[in-house]
Order: C-alpha cells, then structure tokens, then sequence
C-alpha cells in the first residue's frame, strides 16, 4: 500500500474525502429531520421520512470506515493509548457540551415540572453522562 509521510506523526492525516462528509451530513440533518418530524406527525405511516432513524447506521458506518481508513498504518506506530487519547481529545467536548445543555434543558423546561420529581436521578445521570 502507499506509504506517505502521514504515517510518522498521529497528528497528520491522511487522504480526505469529502464526498464521506457530504453524506455524513446528509444522514445528520435527516435524522434531525425526523426527530421534528415525530413532534409533528407522531404516527409514523404518516410521516415522510419514517425511516430516517437508518441514518444513524449509516453514520457511524461511514464514520468507522473514516476511522479505520485514517489510523490503519499509524496505530502500530502510535499504540493504542495515544490512539484512545486521541479520540477522547476529539470526541469528549462535545459529550460535555451536549450533557450540559441536556441538563440545562430539562431544568428549564417551562412545559414540565418534572426536574423537581426526578432531582436526584437527574444529577446522577448528568454525572454519569
């Protein structure tokens, strides 16, 4: 296989391919598509895109096509903890961001007055996010 000078530092990359991105993004909106699409029509043979939830497979497929493509020739030179900390790096802010405005958008919600029912649940399950 070709060898590039990519493989030396886990930093670098290797080949990107955007038309990967596109349809990464196209399954993304049509899952978020769907998620609104269920407020609006809850029975589902009425809803236009039903099965968007496929998407979800879709993505992460293609996601850990991307993964396996990118560190195939680095992960003997790297290891694997490097390779973890660099996912967690890459991936952990954004767990962060979206468990805090989870939280934040149960406590806040003015349609229901659930977080004063489930307080404790609620900060344990934010912990554990």
């Amino acid at each position: 296989m070709y060898q590039s000078e990519a493989e030396s530092s886990p930093l670098k990359t290797t080949q990107h391919f955007a038309i990967l991105d596109g349809l990464r993004g196209i399954a993304a909106i049509a899952v978020v598509i769907f998620h609104f699409m269920e407020i609006i029509f809850p029975d589902p043979s009425k809803n236009f895109i039903a099965h968007a939830y496929l998407a979800v497979d879709f993505f992460f497929c293609l996601s850990g096509f991307v993964i396996a493509y990118a560190y195939d020739q680095k992960l003997p030179q790297i290891g694997i903890a490097t390779f973890f900390t660099l996912r967690l790096i890459r991936l952990h802010p954004l767990v962060l961001i979206g468990s805090i405005i989870g939280l934040l958008s149960f406590v806040f919600d003015p349609f229901s007055n659930l977080f004063a029912k489930y307080t404790g649940q609620s900060i344990l399950l934010f912990i554990t996010s």
